[in-house]
């Protein structure tokens, strides 16, 4: 039998099981573009407590710099505001979070004419409701601070979340905490794997303790997804290590983390399975990081796709972004495992799609951030899409 054969037997086979457990897949409600330079990146979304839907991201200009860009949205999809925050000579905002009182808080690098790379800083900006800017502090801990992801406890405690160092093996993963007026409270860094530490998420549980995930490398450069658990004072209460298997070249790379209301650690990525190949990859751990699940989707069909910040429901399913060839998709998988649906966003006409973030409002409708690219200016667009769940109000 060819290879084409034996996967079509292969589907046709497993099809009636799967569909039997997957659910009706969203409707998209609607999708919002926004461009205002030579090209525009989203990275990141988040819902606020009365549903409002916030995206940042950059504007690009001229000489290939860029300011940081915030957007706020109604949950049907009319801009409320729009802020453009152009006070250093290079911006970048690359995550958000909100806290109870809907302050917006954002993450990036800011750095002014002639900063060498080393000495950029991670900037934390913290916003009104009204997009008014409240503070901004910039942190340098040693060469080269990088931030990815910030979260928001329900004290309005901020923790962010990145790596320190300019490239392996010197890199090891960060952990700071600000309090609401923007005050260190304290620094943590982590060497997971003892090679190489990257650090792309962080989520914090019922009990305002704090994980950060990423990548770590061992010495001889087999990647494994990794997670460091810390409480509020920052005490470390474990590095766990995971990949999509046990054999000596198998492997995983974290892109999204989220915390369900159990506080299990729901883990999306990618990884390479012998003899499959590469693929998706999805652990579900226990809040002391005990791996529970530990699933492996090859490539095709696609059934699961995560690059890019994740979010988690109250049922403890898990929601990330990705992408289907050049089209963006969003997927959802019950705490099992089970794919319940995947939705693709077609490109068709454009150059492709870069993943950002998901994340969900109180009804489980689902807002996705990515950027989509462009051959001609703008070479890039800010975009934001709403999708309804069957049984979202």
């Amino acid at each position: 039998m060819n290879h084409r054969g034996w996967l079509m037997s292969l589907i046709l086979a497993l099809g009636p099981a799967f569909l039997q457990a997957q659910e009706t897949p969203p409707t998209l409600e609607w999708v919002r573009t926004f461009s205002a330079g030579l090209a525009d990146q989203a990275f990141d979304v988040a819902v606020d407590a009365s549903g409002k839907v916030i995206i940042v991201g950059i504007t690009v200009k001229s000489g290939g710099l860029s300011d940081a860009r915030v957007i706020k949205f109604s949950a049907s999809g009319d801009i409320i505001w729009n802020r453009h925050l152009d006070t250093a000579f290079f911006e970048s905002a690359v995550s958000v979070d909100t806290d109870l009182a809907e302050n917006i808080y954002m993450i990036g690098a800011a750095a002014e004419a002639g900063t060498p790379f080393a000495e950029v800083p991670c900037r934390v900006w913290k916003l009104d409701p009204e997009g008014n800017e409240l503070w901004h502090r910039d942190f340098l801990f040693g060469s080269v601070t990088s931030c990815f992801a910030v979260a928001v406890d329900a004290q309005a405690h901020v923790y962010v979340s990145g790596h320190i160092g300019s490239s392996p093996p010197m890199r090891d993963a960060l952990l700071f905490k600000l309090n609401s007026d923007g005050a260190l409270q304290w620094q943590r860094t982590v060497d997971a794997a003892g090679h190489s530490d990257e650090t792309l998420a962080v989520a914090v549980d019922s009990l305002s303790e704090v994980v950060i995930g990423g990548t770590s490398r061992t010495p001889n450069e087999l990647p494994h997804m990794a997670v460091s658990k810390f409480d509020a004072q920052g005490l470390l209460r474990f590095t766990r290590l995971y990949r999509a298997g046990t054999g000596p070249n198998d492997n995983g790379q974290m892109q999204g983390l989220a915390i369900d209301p159990q506080d299990n650690l729901l883990i999306g990525g990618v990884g390479s399975q012998a003899p499959l190949g590469f693929g998706d990859l999805y652990v579900r751990a226990t809040s002391t990081g005990t791996e529970i699940v530990n699933r492996f989707f090859p490539s095709v069909p696609p059934a699961f796709k995560c690059f890019g910040d994740a979010s988690s429901d109250d049922q403890g399913s898990f929601y990330c972004p990705g992408n289907v060839g050049n089209d963006l998709s969003v997927s959802k998988l019950a705490a099992s495992g089970q794919p319940k649906w995947l939705v693709r966003l077609s490109t068709a006409g454009q150059t492709g799609a870069t993943a950002g973030g998901v994340d969900l409002d109180q009804d489980r409708n689902v807002y996705v951030a990515w950027t989509l690219r462009r051959g001609v200016l703008p070479f890039s667009i800010m975009t934001v899409a709403k999708y309804k769940q069957a049984g979202a109000a």
